[in-house]
């Protein structure tokens, strides 16, 4: 298996990290990469209200949808208090909108390569597919 998910998306969300958030600022973005090659990335939107809150990956999974984008991975980095940053997996939400906004066939949305932490592999991560994630998705309930 070729993996989309690779240096190259790795190191496009660092850049950004460190263009975005300065001198080790904690701070966070996700990038993905399309099916044409096109990396989208973003950053949450703070709010006072926890619920008002857009998560690292909305704002490209959305760029991902005007533009007709079929996203193909994705990563999401988060750095506090200076520390080397670390990989967070989608919330349940953003799986969401993955499964729903970044394909337009929802059997193809489930793969799609997600970054997932894992401290013990020397780049601080794995990839799986996003039907890894949800293994009891529910839009794949068979109707009785």
């Amino acid at each position: 298996m070729i993996l989309v998910l690779n240096q190259e998306l790795f190191d496009a969300a660092l850049f950004f990290l460190d263009s975005r958030f300065p001198d080790g600022a904690d701070g966070g973005c996700a990038a993905m990469k399309c099916a044409s090659g096109k990396i989208l990335i973003s950053t949450k939107v703070p709010n006072k209200n926890e619920s008002a809150v857009l998560c690292h990956e909305t704002g490209a999974i959305a760029e991902a949808w005007k533009l007709g984008e079929k996203v193909v991975a994705s990563i999401c980095l988060s750095r506090k208090n200076g520390e080397k940053p670390v990989v967070f997996s989608p919330c349940g939400l953003c799986q969401e909108r993955l499964m729903v906004f970044c394909n337009f066939d929802f059997s193809e949305a489930s793969d799609i390569e997600i970054a997932v932490p894992d401290p013990e592999n020397k780049c601080g991560f794995l990839v799986r597919k996003l039907s890894e994630l949800q293994p009891y998705y529910w839009r794949n309930v068979k109707k009785y």
